[in-house]
C-alpha cells in the first residue's frame, strides 16, 4: 500500500523540481537561440513549468523547514551545474543536459508522490515536454542519461519518504 508524504513535504518536493528545472531551462545558464527544435523545446518546458508553478504555489507559501531543504538542494545542485561555466562546450552541454534530465526525474517524482499539489495538466505536460527535452539531449549525447541519473540521486529531496540515495542505502 502506497502512502504519500505529509502535505508539506509534497509541496516542497513540488517547489525544487519546478526551481530544479527553472534552473536549466533559464537563458543566462545555456544560450540556444537559433538551435530549431530545441529551442522550440525549452520554450514549452518553460511555458508548462510557470503554469505548474502558478497552481503549485497558490494556496501555500513555504515553511522554513521547506527553506531549510530548498538551500540544502540547491548547495547540491550547485556542484552538479558546475561545468555549466567551463569554457569547454563538450562539458558544458553535458553538465546542463544531464542537470535537465536529473531535473525531468524531479518532476516525475512530483507526479508519483506528490498528488496534493503535483496534478492537472499543467505538470502533465510539464513532465511530457521535459521528457521530450531530456531525449532530444540524450540523442545529442548517450551520456546524459547515467550523468543525469546520477546528478537526480544527488540532488532528489532526502526527506526520507521515498527515495534513500544508493550511497545511504544499508543492505542487511
Amino acid at each position: 500500500m502506497k502512502t504519500d508524504p505529509a502535505a508539506a513535504l509534497q509541496h516542497t518536493r513540488c517547489i525544487q523540481a519546478l526551481t530544479a528545472i527553472g534552473i536549466c531551462t533559464d537563458s543566462s545558464v545555456i544560450d540556444v537561440s537559433g538551435l530549431g527544435a530545441l529551442e522550440k523545446q525549452i520554450a514549452k518546458v518553460k511555458r508548462w513549468r510557470d503554469a505548474a508553478a502558478e497552481i503549485t504555489t497558490k494556496h501555500r507559501k513555504l515553511s522554513a523547514g521547506a527553506r531549510r531543504d530548498l538551500d540544502a538542494m540547491f548547495h547540491r545542485m550547485a556542484d552538479a551545474i558546475d561545468g555549466v561555466w567551463s569554457d569547454d562546450g563538450d562539458t558544458k552541454f553535458l553538465t546542463w543536459a544531464a542537470n535537465v534530465y536529473a531535473s525531468e526525474l524531479l518532476v516525475w517524482d512530483c507526479l508519483n508522490t506528490c498528488p496534493l499539489f503535483a496534478h492537472g495538466n499543467e505538470w502533465r505536460w510539464l513532465q511530457q515536454s521535459a521528457y521530450t527535452l531530456s531525449r532530444q539531449l540524450e540523442a545529442l549525447e548517450p551520456a546524459v542519461a547515467v550523468r543525469g541519473t546520477a546528478i537526480y540521486e544527488e540532488i532528489a529531496p532526502r526527506d526520507g519518504a521515498f527515495f534513500i540515495p544508493q550511497s545511504q542505502r544499508r543492505i542487511s
